[in-house]
């Protein structure tokens, strides 16, 4: 499978409005329009502090930009939920069971990490806090939940004009690549999340009575008052999301949107209006800001190919209460994580903490597609800013991990976090004699792509007279990437005249 992209420098004199700071011309990134990637060729990329926006993919130039961006996760494998998320999904279990809806006792609504939303209106990665969602806030507007499927199902279509969009000559260059290099059709996946059924209406002291008793009989355990194991035991994430039978039915379904299947297309109205709600709400944007089209671009739009019968790519995780979507968690399910893009929900349910609820559910289903996939092992929330106060709730967790942004190595954030109260950007790798092995020594390899036909740089230099300012580009470029993407993704150059 190849990779294309086109890489855009970054102006080191004039920068962009920053979301977290709110300084006007402090936030400094490089980016790259991805064309199509691989998802490997992305989780690569993460892996180096890059992230993606649609199919716009930037890089925070961390020295110097005002608000250092740190890509952060967690290990969803050995992942334990604090007390705070056990809050929340009691409340969701209460209100699914019968209906009762309780106010956040802990405060205002938290967000997720910065929305990018206006990166294709030139102001780069300067969301402000679209995206931001709890994984240990005391009280985030939360995420929904339920209990996933084993296995994700295909279903639907996938077509194979995936890059109809894109300028003639990217097809013209896949079409003469080998089949085996790009996989034009796949069934599209969705998985449909165990629903909450209608069930009996029961005092909650008896219900619970009832579900031990069950619980005990299928185990083989004597049902007596003064046993006190199931008590005592600390329930699995797993048992946390086994929701209630009760008043309310929640489904939650993972929908393919790249390739944009059938699936997608249904459930497209639903979707960009709970945007709306949100955006609106909780962003103060106006109706214009929203349209379906900007949303489409935002975060339908992805530069993923899936592979056939893997899990992976670009997904819409969809909450659907009573038949009614509610929420939407953005998804890129990689090799080694789960991604979170992005996260919405209807304002109506914000009591429900949807934000927190959804990331537990997210990495639940990290840990269950770690049954299909062993090398998934990880969520990752996105970026740290540790001098942005609505995003110290990351830091909470005591697995979480961030990325050094020379070395790319991962640590524990407990041993990164006295580094960030003394300066804003540091090295985070305590050895200093570690580098960064990806360096390139030598860029003569980077992959090119130029009028229709993919090359080597030093192809390239014989067919064309480069100026000086072009190869500082590339070298920037390939530092960037790294050795291994630098000959995998083929870069875009401009075609002769």
């Amino acid at each position: 499978m190849v990779g294309i992209v086109q890489y855009f420098s970054g102006d080191d004199n004039h920068g962009h409005r920053c979301g977290y700071c709110q300084g006007s011309f402090s936030n400094f990134c490089n980016g790259m329009w991805a064309y199509v990637l691989s998802p490997q060729n992305y989780q690569d990329l993460i892996d180096r502090g890059w992230r993606r926006s649609g199919k716009y993919c930037y890089k925070p130039s961390m020295k110097k930009t005002c608000c250092p961006q740190y890509t952060i996760r967690c290990n969803a494998l050995s992942f334990k939920p604090s007390k705070s998320q056990k809050k929340v999904l009691k409340r969701v279990h209460r209100f699914l069971l019968n209906g009762r809806k309780e106010l956040d006792e802990e405060g205002p609504i938290a967000v997720r990490d910065p929305g990018n939303s206006r990166v294709f209106s030139g102001e780069s990665n300067t969301g402000d806090y679209g995206d931001c969602r709890g994984i240990d806030e005391p009280d985030m507007s939360g995420r929904g939940a339920g209990r996933i499927n084993d296995k994700i199902r295909p279903d639907a279509e996938i077509s194979d004009n995936r890059i109809t969009e894109e300028p003639s000559f990217i097809n013209h260059f896949q079409q003469n690549l080998p089949a085996s290099s790009i996989q034009s059709k796949m069934d599209d996946t969705s998985a449909t999340i165990a629903s909450v059924k209608q069930g009996p209406s029961l005092k909650k002291k008896e219900w619970r009575k009832r579900k031990w008793a069950e619980k005990r009989k299928a185990a083989n355990l004597p049902i007596e008052v003064g046993t006190t194991h199931s008590k005592n035991r600390e329930k699995t994430l797993d048992e946390w999301l086994t929701l209630p039978h009760g008043k309310h039915k929640l489904d939650i379904r993972l929908v393919r949107t790249a390739p944009y299947g059938s699936e997608a297309k249904a459930s497209e109205d639903a979707s960009h209006g709970v945007y709306t709600l949100y955006q609106r709400k909780i962003h103060n944007y106006t109706e214009e800001k929203c349209r379906k089209s900007e949303w489409k671009q935002f975060l339908v739009d992805s530069p993923l190919l899936p592979i056939r019968g893997t899990p992976l790519g670009s997904f819409h995780h969809q909450y659907w209460l009573d038949g009614r979507l509610i929420a939407v968690g953005v998804l890129d399910i990689l090799p080694s994580c789960i991604s979170s893009v992005y996260f919405y929900y209807d304002p109506e349910f914000s009591f429900l903490s949807l934000g927190t609820f959804s990331s537990l559910c997210e990495i639940k289903l990290a840990r269950d597609l770690n049954q299909q996939l062993a090398t998934l092992k990880y969520y990752y929330m996105g970026f740290y800013i540790h001098n942005c106060a609505k995003m110290r709730y990351k830091g909470r967790l005591p697995n979480s991990e961030l990325l050094c942004p020379e070395a790319y190595t991962w640590q524990p954030i407990a041993r990164c976090i006295p580094l960030l109260e003394a300066n804003k950007y540091s090295r985070l790798e305590s050895n200093e004699n570690l580098k960064d092995v990806l360096k390139p020594s030598k860029i003569t390899q980077t992959s090119i792509l130029h009028d229709k036909t993919g090359m080597t740089l030093i192809q390239y230099l014989r067919q064309k007279n480069v100026e000086e300012n072009e190869l500082d580009e590339i070298k920037e470029y390939c530092e960037l990437v790294g050795s291994e993407l630098m000959e995998e993704l083929y870069l875009l150059r401009e075609p002769s005249e």
